[in-house]
C-alpha cells in the first residue's frame, strides 16, 4: 500500500516539518485542517492561570505562533469583551497594526503569526509553509520586521528552537543598529 509506505518514511523522518507537509499531503487538505481544528481548537477549560496572568499585563498587542484562540477566551472572561484577534496571513490588520503600535489609545490586537483555528487551512506547520511565510519579504514578515525593530518585545514559551524564525531574528539584528 502505497499510503501505508509513504507514512512509514514520514514517521521515520526527524525534521518535523518535513512530516507535517507529508501528512498534509497524504490526508488531504480538508482532513488535515480539521485536525488542526481539533488539536487546536478550544476545550475545557479553555484558558488557565497563566493565560489569564498574561491577559493582565498591559501589553499594546499580543503576536503569538501558537493556533489556538486561548488568549481571545482568557481576555474575554477578564474584560468581557474579546481583543481583536486576527491570522498573520491578513494582510489588511498586518497594515493596521503598524501605525497602531506606539499609539496607547490604539485597540489591543492579538496576531496570530502562524495562522489559527479560525483558517487551519492557512497554518504554518510545514517546510513549504515556512518557506513561502519567511523566504520571501512579504507583508506578514515586513510587518513582524517593523514590530521587533520598534517595539519592546517579550517571548514567553518560545524554545527559540523554530530554524526560520531564528533565521528572520539573525537577519533582523544585522540590519538594525541597537
Amino acid at each position: 500500500d502505497p499510503d501505508n509506505s509513504a507514512l512509514s518514511d514520514l514517521d521515520s523522518s526527524k525534521d518535523d516539518l518535513v512530516r507535517a507537509g507529508g501528512y498534509r499531503q497524504i490526508v488531504g487538505e480538508e482532513r488535515f485542517s480539521s485536525l488542526i481544528a481539533s488539536i487546536y481548537g478550544p476545550r475545557s477549560p479553555q484558558f488557565d492561570d497563566f493565560h489569564e496572568n498574561l491577559v493582565r499585563v498591559p501589553f499594546r498587542h499580543f503576536l503569538t505562533t501558537n493556533y489556538d484562540l486561548v488568549l481571545e477566551a482568557s481576555a474575554e472572561h477578564l474584560r468581557g469583551a474579546s481583543l481583536c484577534s486576527f491570522d498573520g496571513a491578513d494582510h489588511a490588520e498586518m497594515r493596521r497594526l503598524i501605525p497602531d503600535l506606539r499609539n496607547p489609545k490604539a485597540l489591543s490586537r492579538i496576531c496570530h503569526l502562524h495562522g489559527s483555528v479560525r483558517q487551519p487551512q492557512k497554518v504554518v506547520l510545514s517546510l513549504e509553509d515556512y518557506r513561502s511565510l519567511y523566504t520571501p519579504m512579504n507583508q506578514a514578515t515586513e510587518a513582524t520586521r517593523v514590530i521587533l525593530a520598534l517595539m519592546p518585545v517579550v517571548f514567553i514559551g518560545f524554545s527559540f528552537a523554530d530554524e526560520f524564525f531564528k533565521r528572520f531574528l539573525d537577519h533582523l539584528e544585522g540590519r538594525i543598529q541597537f
